[in-house]
C-alpha cells in the first residue's frame, strides 16, 4: 500500500496509528481525533461493532461478507470434514483445521451482529447491496465505485486465441470459497463443449496446496489435458 502515513501528512491529514486493531484502540483514537463519521473498512474484524458504542454516525464499506460465504464454505462434492482431513491425520493439523472452522461461525455471528448495529453502508456491487438489504433492512445503502490500476482500463479488449488454447490465470488465492471450482467448471465446460484445449498455472491457480488442488481435480474430473499440464510444471 506504501507510505499511508507520509502520503498523509504530505496532504496535512492528520494520521494517528494504533499498535493493534482492536475495539479498545479504535475508542482511544475517536476519543483523541473526535471525527464526525467513522468510515469502517469490511465487516471481517470487530470494527463494525464500535456503531453501537458511540452516539457518531458510522459507515461499513462491504468487502468480503462472511455469512453467505459461511453457506458456501465447501463447493459440491467437498464437505467439512475432507477440509479437516486435508493436511492428513496429524492431531495438530485436524485440530487447527476445525479451530479454523470454529472461527469461521463466529466471525459470520459476529458479523450478523455488526449488521444489526451499523445503520449505513457503502458498497459497489449489486450483491452488495442486495446483502445489505436483507441484513439490514432498516439500514441505508450508498454506491461507492473504487479506482481500479490504469491497466484495467487501458488493456486491449479479449479476443478468442486463433489456436483454440486457453491459458486460465487466477490470482485468487488457494480457500475453496474463492470460487477456484467454477474456474474448473468452467475450465471443463470449454474442454468438453468447445473443442478447446485448457492450459493452466500452477503457482497461479492453486500454489502449493496440493491436497486440495488434488481432491478438487478429482472430484470435478478434468484430469485430461488441464491436470496433466500441471503435474508436469
Amino acid at each position: 500500500y506504501g507510505n499511508i502515513e507520509g502520503f498523509l501528512k504530505k496532504n496535512e491529514i492528520e494520521y494517528i496509528p494504533v499498535k493493534k486493531l482492536s475495539i479498545q484502540s479504535l475508542r482511544e483514537a475517536i476519543k483523541t481525533f473526535k471525527p464526525d463519521v467513522i468510515h469502517v473498512w469490511g465487516t471481517e474484524t470487530d470494527m463494525g461493532l464500535i456503531s453501537s458504542m458511540v452516539s457518531i454516525p458510522v459507515i461499513v464499506h462491504l468487502q468480503g461478507l462472511l455469512h453467505p460465504y459461511l453457506n458456501a464454505l465447501c463447493p459440491p462434492g467437498i464437505s467439512e470434514r475432507t477440509l479437516v482431513l486435508k493436511d492428513g491425520l496429524s492431531p495438530i493439523q485436524i485440530l487447527k483445521n476445525l479451530n479454523g472452522l470454529h472461527y469461521w461461525r463466529y466471525k459470520a455471528d459476529r458479523e450478523i451482529r455488526i449488521f444489526k448495529a451499523c445503520k449505513h453502508y457503502f458498497g459497489r456491487t449489486h450483491w452488495d447491496k442486495a446483502i445489505s438489504h436483507l441484513y439490514a433492512p432498516e439500514g441505508s445503502y450508498h454506491y461507492c465505485s473504487e479506482m481500479l490500476r490504469k491497466e484495467f482500463y487501458a488493456s486491449r479488449a479479449w479476443s478468442c486465441p486463433q489456436n483454440n488454447v486457453f491459458q486460465i490465470i487466477s490470482t485468487i488465492s488457494s480457500p475453496l470459497y474463492k470460487g477456484m471450482d467454477m474456474v474448473l467448471k468452467t475450465a471443463k465446460i470449454l474442454k468438453d463443449f468447445g473443442n478447446h484445449k485448457i492450459c493452466g498455472v500452477k503457482s497461479a491457480i492453486f500454489g502449493e496446496n496440493w491436497g486440495l488442488r488434488s481432491a478438487i481435480w478429482g472430484i470435478l474430473g478434468i484430469f485430461g489435458d488441464f491436470a496433466e499440464w500441471n503435474r508436469q510444471k
